[in-house]
């Protein structure tokens, strides 16, 4: 795994720190010199407020109701890579889930591509600024990841 900005991953069965797994997409939202990344876990379980929902493409913030997610619709090409990925069902990033996460221990459990990851793309740059626009604009952000989000659109 190289764990690059931008890149996602598929891997089946997942481990997750309390030791459960599923299988998962993994998408790196910034990979930092000392072994840290963060990223976020995009998850096909939609739980957007009635309210808000309007089956858009894209960010779907509310501060008043303390919600905040990019959506990326089944269907729509979001890699740029060829060929091209996309999710097959409506998948969400949700503000409140980015985490950090230590590339070395990912390499070591996902050593294999192809059969302990798959690697599907890198998103696509203008999909990334507008999730890192997004992420940047909710209060369900934590301050620390804004700042690395700051500084990364400073450099796209």
């Amino acid at each position: 795994m190289k764990l690059e900005l931008a890149d996602l991953y598929y891997i089946p069965n997942f481990r997750f720190a309390n030791g459960s797994t599923r299988d998962k997409y993994l998408l790196v939202l910034n990979h930092n010199n000392d072994n840290t990344i963060v990223l976020s876990l995009p998850t096909s379980k939609g739980r957007v407020p009635t309210h808000l929902e309007k089956g858009q493409f894209g960010c779907i913030n509310c501060d008043a109701s303390l919600f905040n997610c990019y959506r990326f619709l089944n269907g729509v090409d979001i890699t740029e890579d060829i060929p091209s990925f996309s999710f097959p069902l409506d998948t969400f990033l949700y503000g409140e889930w980015i985490q950090d996460w230590s590339s070395d221990t990912l390499k070591m459990d996902y050593s294999i591509e192809d059969v302990d990851y798959f690697f599907r793309g890198k998103l696509k740059r203008e999909l990334l600024k507008d999730t890192l626009i997004c992420f940047i604009n909710s209060v369900k952000v934590k301050r620390k990841y804004k700042a690395i989000f700051k500084e990364l659109l400073n450099i796209l």
